[in-house]
């Protein structure tokens, strides 16, 4: 191969992956006719983009979750603008295992992070392996992703919080809620504090993941339970709510989101933005990106709290952080089965990563167990 590997990648316009815009390949389901499919690709041709597109409207567009769908854009999105900067065209036959490894190998160079690059990478191998399956004549060489291997993964490291770090959060999270009714002069900028209060039990005490928490409807918080709560890959859990947890949420909808519904009538969404930015009727409740805003609020109050060594770092305090915190306080309790049904994985070996006891947790373990 005789192209130039690009120094950086070609941004590739929104709408070559839209699947709204006219002239997408419509929706069909997998009982569709063999001859429906084929006018499908025939329309596509054999322009990567319009390929991608087709994939993303037939697999994963209504099938997936939203925030999958987005994700899997993002990720089709990144290695086009790859593809047509190292290529200059969009020309599906020069997709082969090799171009695949040099998409793989660019993102090292770029310094993306291990995990990161994994996950593009099994973005465009199920394209790939779909595509093929589909319409072998289009890559010659076969799948375009065989035999491509994820870089070298980190270390495992604890991703959960500590117990100070823990009760240093939910304190400032009481503490707002009290600053926001007091007559005294303090923090009054936490808007609505009883809904970041609610947000972050749940979090911590239900294991949600942050999508999950965003796509969250009135009909499914019944007090001490939530039901049919969805998860990755299309099924569905329940789970029970501690009386804290469930009294957090029911007091936000009784006296803050009644605030904030005028602007959003037509919403079934428990969690509403606050101050009615969204134009009146809009039916979407809170961003993935607010609910990381309002996490991320609590750093510098709960590490004004903490001693030097219990302080978080901002790459630490994530929302995915209480769910490993949550899952870890679960496997120390209970047994793998049931954290695998509460936190909605299919498969139990997925848990582990969330099995890794906090440093200084590890720490003082190994100097009780340390033989003299």
């Amino acid at each position: 191969m005789n192209q130039k590997s690009p120094e950086s990648p070609t941004t590739v316009n929104e709408t070559s992956l839209q699947v709204h815009t006219t002239g997408s390949p419509p929706f069909f389901s997998k009982f569709d006719a063999g001859n429906a499919l084929e006018a499908v690709f025939q329309q596509a041709g054999t322009d990567l983009r319009h390929l991608a597109q087709t994939y993303l409207t037939l697999q994963i567009r209504g099938v997936k979750s939203p925030e999958t769908f987005r994700h899997v854009t993002n990720d089709l999105s990144d290695f086009l603008g790859f593809f047509h900067n190292y290529f200059r065209c969009f020309d599906v036959y020069k997709w082969t295992p090799q171009a695949s490894k040099r998409y793989i190998e660019f993102l090292g160079e770029k310094g993306r992070k291990p995990a990161t690059i994994a996950r593009r990478l099994i973005s465009i191998r199920a394209f790939g392996r779909w595509l093929y399956s589909h319409r072998p004549d289009l890559l010659p060489l076969g799948d375009p992703t065989a035999q491509i291997k994820p870089p070298v993964q980190e270390a495992i490291r604890p991703k959960c919080l500590t117990d100070r770090q823990v009760k240093a959060i939910l304190d400032v999270a009481s503490q707002r809620v009290s600053l926001r009714e007091s007559t005294l002069p303090g923090r009054k900028k936490d808007r609505r504090p009883r809904r970041d209060r609610a947000i972050i039990m749940l979090l911590l005490n239900g294991g949600l993941r942050r999508s999950e928490v965003c796509e969250l409807k009135l009909d499914q918080f019944q007090g001490k339970k939530l039901v049919d709560v969805k998860c990755k890959g299309n099924f569905f859990r329940d789970l029970f709510l501690g009386q804290e947890t469930s009294n957090a949420v029911q007091e936000y909808l009784n006296i803050e989101r009644t605030l904030d519904l005028p602007c959003y009538p037509d919403t079934a969404c428990i969690f509403l933005p606050a101050g009615g930015k969204a134009r009146r009727g809009e039916s979407k409740g809170l961003s993935s990106r607010s609910v990381n805003l309002v996490v991320k609020s609590f750093l510098k109050d709960a590490n004004a709290q903490l001693p030097a060594e219990d302080q978080l770092k901002a790459e630490e305090l994530h929302p995915h952080a209480f769910r490993h915190t949550h899952a870890y306080k679960l496997i120390v309790k209970s047994n793998i089965a049931h954290v695998q049904k509460r936190l909605g994985h299919k498969r139990p070996d997925l848990v582990v990563r969330y099995a890794q006891m906090p440093e200084a947790e590890e720490r003082s373990l190994i100097e009780e167990v340390e033989l003299n």
